[in-house]
């Protein structure tokens, strides 16, 4: 196969798997009105918008492509925590005519659950491998996100019930199903683009999984923040619940299954790179305001990072 065939088998497989993401964000929509904020854009939105990431890195880990499988784990976090928050923060500010976003008070969990991924994250980075122990510990922080939200959403007195689940559960098979299929050639032509233009696997990965992967998670959240301000909170905690799975569980899933332990060492500044994104994005929404200039230097920051890495490597 030559070069041309490769970028347009590659750019023909990025349309389909986000073809399939949007599916999955109409499901997923539909099942987030029947729950409060932060059960349905945290954990619901959150578990599922994370869909494609968690089926290319099992299926990477399968065919033996670990750096393939680090890069689709770790690549959401440097594309939403940037561009998705940019466009959050500008979407917001021209339909509602306001510079900054005001998140709800009942953001501050995944903020702490967020903390704690990062140092989990940072810690394991130092370390510089990811086996069956770093991987379970990995698991950690998501494990007391769920439960922590599952808690707050069983002590409400009353949910919302307006949502049609047949109609969500319909919207997620059409567009699981086939992402299953379609992820095999993916993980298989991110693995081969690498060979082809001297790139390493983790930084392809990192690159192009995540724009067809959260393409659906940024149409979904701009959409929600359309049809009411309120709304901009879940959309944020999408983002930020998808990313703590990401950071928790999909490390912790390459981790454990990853067959006598992976060396980190060669792959320390794209984490790095994850860790400084993660923490600027963090700090940025500590007091849950987000600017639009803010929003603004989150956007840029995607392409600094990506232009380093990429001269680096080169």
């Amino acid at each position: 196969m030559n070069v041309y065939s490769l970028v347009l088998e590659t750019a023909v497989l990025m349309i389909l798997t986000g073809l399939c993401s949007e599916l999955l964000a109409l499901g997923t929509e539909e099942l987030e009105r029947r729950l409060d904020k932060g059960m349905a854009g945290g954990v619901i939105l959150g578990l599922m918008t994370a869909f494609p990431e968690t089926v290319f890195v099992i299926v990477a880990i399968l065919d033996g492509f670990y750096q393939v499988a680090l890069g689709s784990a770790i690549g959401g976090n440097m594309i939403l925590f940037t561009v998705g928050m940019g466009i959050v923060s500008i979407s917001y500010s021209l339909k509602y005519k306001t510079n900054t976003i005001k998140l709800d008070r009942d953001f501050t969990l995944e903020l702490k659950a967020l903390v704690i991924s990062l140092a989990v994250l940072s810690i394991i980075t130092i370390i510089g491998e990811l086996n069956l122990i770093t991987g379970i510990i990995s698991l950690m922080p998501y494990i007391y996100y769920v439960t922590s939200r599952y808690r707050h959403f069983s002590s409400l007195e009353e949910h919302e019930k307006e949502g049609n689940m047949k109609k969500g559960i319909a919207y997620l098979l059409a567009g699981g199903v086939p992402l299953v299929f379609i992820s095999d050639y993916f993980v298989s032509a991110i693995q081969n683009l690498s060979l082809y233009v001297g790139f390493p696997a983790i930084l392809v990965s990192l690159i192009l999984m995540p724009i067809a992967g959260e393409l659906e998670e940024k149409v979904s959240a701009v959409r929600l923040i359309m049809k009411s301000p309120e709304n901009v909170t879940t959309a944020v905690m999408s983002f930020v619940g998808s990313k703590i799975e990401n950071m928790s569980v999909l490390i912790g899933i390459i981790g454990i299954f990853s067959y006598g332990g992976i060396a980190l060492a060669s792959d320390r500044a794209e984490f790095v790179a994850v860790i400084l994104v993660t923490l600027i994005t963090t700090w940025l929404i500590k007091d849950r305001n987000l600017g639009r200039i803010e929003g603004l230097m989150l956007l840029s920051l995607y392409f600094i990072l990506v232009s380093i890495l990429a001269f680096t490597s080169a």
